[in-house]
């Protein structure tokens, strides 16, 4: 199974949303505690899809052909030691199937 990465348009909000959600409840799996975060998909798709369109979100999928698997996603700050610009990541989430491949 190839995999092969490509960066997110606002196009994919709804697949982003679904990933982070995943995410999300399995930090609160992990935790044994559903109150770690109060996550609206709705709104986090809205947000991711404006984000991206506004050029201040980037985020990058993890494909196995069409399906996306993982997702990271980058916020960009400035910072002095690099004298510019850097890239955070925020959320890193790959699906179960797909992880030490």
């Amino acid at each position: 199974m190839s995999l092969h990465v490509i960066t997110a348009t606002p196009t994919h909000a709804t697949v982003i949303a679904s990933l982070i959600t995943a995410l999300t409840q399995e930090i609160c799996d992990r935790c044994n505690d559903q109150s770690q975060f109060e996550h609206n998909e709705t709104l986090t798709s809205q947000l991711c899809a404006r984000w991206i369109d506004e050029g201040i979100y980037t985020v990058l999928l993890a494909c196995s052909g069409d399906r996306a698997v993982g997702v990271v996603t980058i916020a960009e700050i400035h910072a002095l030691y690099a004298e510019g610009k850097i890239g955070i990541i925020q959320e890193c989430y790959v699906l179960p199937a797909y992880r030490n491949r």
